[in-house]
Order: C-alpha cells, then sequence, then structure tokens
C-alpha cells in the first residue's frame, strides 16, 4: 500500500474491499480533514529533508563545484516537482 492510504488508516479512514472488487475508504469530515493535514505535513517533512541535503552542498563547497546557489536552487525545484509528478513516492535526488 502507498503512504498515503497508510496514513488515512492512521487517521481512522475505513478501507475496505468491497463486493465488486474494488477498494473504497470512507470517513468523516474530522478524519478526512485529520488526513489532508497529515499529508501536508508529511510533503513538508519531505521538502525539509530535500533542504537539509541542500545545506550539506552549501558546507562542502566542493561537492559540486561549478554550481551557484541560484542553480542549486533550481535543482531544488526541480526535485520537489518530480516527487510530486511521482505522487511523492519518489526518492530525493538533487543531482543527476
Amino acid at each position: 500500500m502507498t503512504t498515503a492510504i497508510e496514513i488515512a488508516k492512521q487517521c481512522g479512514i475505513a478501507y475496505y474491499l468491497t463486493p465488486e472488487n474494488t477498494c473504497e475508504m470512507h470517513g468523516t469530515d474530522r478524519q478526512i480533514e485529520s488526513f489532508a493535514d497529515a499529508i501536508r505535513a508529511a510533503e513538508r517533512e519531505a521538502c525539509a529533508k530535500v533542504c537539509e541535503a541542500l545545506e550539506l552542498v552549501f558546507e562542502c563547497q566542493s561537492a559540486q563545484p561549478g554550481y551557484w546557489p541560484d542553480q542549486i536552487s533550481h535543482k531544488c525545484a526541480i526535485t520537489i516537482r518530480e516527487r510530486s509528478n511521482a505522487g511523492g513516492e519518489a526518492p530525493a535526488r538533487l543531482f543527476a
């Protein structure tokens, strides 16, 4: 199961297999709001980890010779967008 489904279950949202062999989820408004908050927190944490990786790059100037801070920031933005396009499951990578 994906991380999002696991978070939904932790928020009390019911997840079950229907007689038609499809998976469904049901929750109260409060559970759905809790789930949305948890997803936002998880994404912020993922972004923070990308920023922490950037901090290491800035501390170690020789890690990527020739890169200026704005180029590194651009790479960071691309990395975060790639995570979004992959459903948040893609590993963070700054340099190809």
